[in-house]
């Protein structure tokens, strides 16, 4: 067998791309007496019968894993995204949950002193006969808006809160 740096030369190629190729499964390893000349004329035939995308040889489509069957690069890669996580909370790029729920409830309190103002608006609009009207009317409608807006669930700015963790 000939040294990898003999080989390169005798293809006209790196030593680098002389290993890549090795690292093929269907690249044809020389034998143990064959010549060198023979073994080049036998990977210059490999090379021309590699699939090409625009000219350049690129590699066929690894079949899919099945769930499950690459479970050590999946574990590698839940770490790398945790360390990732643990990375950004230590640098401060998230808001918690506590500074999040404070901006909402703001935004709440705004939105409904906007809204509860809008029927004494809307009154100024109308004849004055019917201005006390809409206005107890449009009040009702708002505050039953607001009422639904408001209402308590899992997904209300106050669950959020309970479930923050103990810093």
């Amino acid at each position: 067998m000939h040294d990898l740096a003999a080989m390169a030369r005798a293809l006209e190629c790196s030593r680098r791309t002389l290993e890549r190729w090795r690292e093929d499964k269907t690249f044809p390893m020389p034998g143990k007496r064959e010549k060198l000349d023979a073994w080049v004329v036998r990977v210059r035939a490999w090379e021309s019968s590699r699939p090409r995308r625009n000219g350049r040889v690129f590699a066929p489509e690894a079949p899919a894993k099945q769930p499950g069957q690459d479970w050590v690069g999946q574990g590698q890669r839940a770490l790398a995204m945790m360390r990732l996580h643990n990375l950004a909370v230590q640098r401060g790029e998230y808001l918690s949950k506590k500074q999040v729920h404070e901006e909402w409830r703001q935004r709440a309190f705004a939105v409904s002193r906007m809204l509860l103002g809008l029927p004494r608006k809307l009154a100024a609009h109308v004849p004055s006969a019917l201005a006390e009207l809409v206005e107890r009317e449009a009040m009702v409608i708002t505050r039953q808006a607001l009422q639904e807006y408001t209402r308590d669930g899992e997904s209300t700015p106050a669950a959020a809160v309970s479930d923050e963790a103990p810093a």
